[in-house]
């Protein structure tokens, strides 16, 4: 269930980031969200040149059809040793082989194409993106990615918190828009009529130790420079060549405040704690 939940967060975040408006069909997406209901089937050789069946079974895939581009997404949210003492339990690292062979392995004997391009004849470059649940665990598992596995030209690994997720998938999604429609002539007015452009739209995800980064950039500018105008008053009080400080540009760093406070960070405003420059 909480796998099923991640995954829907980072799907509601997608579709909020590509989405034209709230009435705008959601099979003008320029993505197609999938959750197979049936396993990824292949075979994997052991010694001897035998096989055995094996089976992925990813939490999604998603499709970018304008960019020829299909992610597989893997949440990790394990908590146990990446380096366990019993090698059975390294399912991180035994995942990730099979998805290598998945991608790479010859489907028949004539060795003319990969389980995954069986599976998948549009020639899509693949790319596995693992989903830890902190920073921590995504920096531990990338670093055993990049000991186990080496780069190949036929699909990518990347590890990414889920956060992380949305800004790479919200990349994919502006890659995958559609151009905006030019103007047409009308011969009917004896000019050109135009459809206006869709209103260019972001969303940006921003975690917890940004959030805390920038509130506390924010914080020392308004202080620093609050302190930069006290001591520069204070030294023309007693200088003899003293001078007069112009204004600042109060509302201009006002309005740069309530941006970074409430629009970006959300803080809602107290009139009691406003901290202004």
């Amino acid at each position: 269930m909480e796998r099923v939940l991640a995954l829907n967060e980072v799907l509601l975040a997608l579709v909020l980031a590509a989405r034209k408006s709230e009435t705008a069909p959601l099979t003008e997406l320029p993505f197609r969200w999938r959750v197979p209901d049936e396993p990824l089937r292949f075979e994997v050789y052991e010694r001897y040149r035998t096989t055995r069946p094996a089976i992925l079974r990813p939490g999604a895939i998603i499709d970018f059809p304008r960019v020829n581009r299909r992610v597989f997404l893997e949440p990790e949210l394990g908590v146990t040793s990446l380096v366990p003492v019993d090698p059975r339990e390294a399912h991180v690292k035994r995942r990730l082989e099979r998805y290598s062979t998945f991608f790479i392995s010859y489907a028949d004997r004539n060795r003319d194409r990969s389980w995954y391009q069986a599976s998948f004849p549009d020639a899509f470059y693949a790319e596995v993106l693992v989903l830890a649940r902190t920073e921590d665990r995504r920096v531990r598992i990338e670093r055993h990615v990049k000991d186990w596995f080496r780069p190949d030209r036929d699909f990518a690994i990347r590890v990414v918190t889920f956060l992380g997720a949305v800004a790479v998938l919200t990349e994919l999604v502006t890659q995958s828009a559609p151009p905006a429609k030019q103007s047409t002539p009308d011969p009917a007015r004896g000019g050109s009529s135009s459809t206006p452009a869709a209103p260019f739209v972001r969303t940006v995800t921003i975690d917890a130790d940004l959030a805390h980064r920038i509130g506390q950039g924010m914080t020392l500018f308004v202080e620093t420079y609050n302190s930069i105008r006290r001591e520069t008053s204070a030294h023309s009080q007693v200088c003899p060549m003293g001078f007069r400080l112009a204004p600042g540009p109060l509302a201009e760093l006002n309005a740069f405040h309530d941006l970074v406070w409430s629009v970006i960070l959300g803080v809602p405003r107290s009139p009691a704690k406003d901290q202004k420059p």
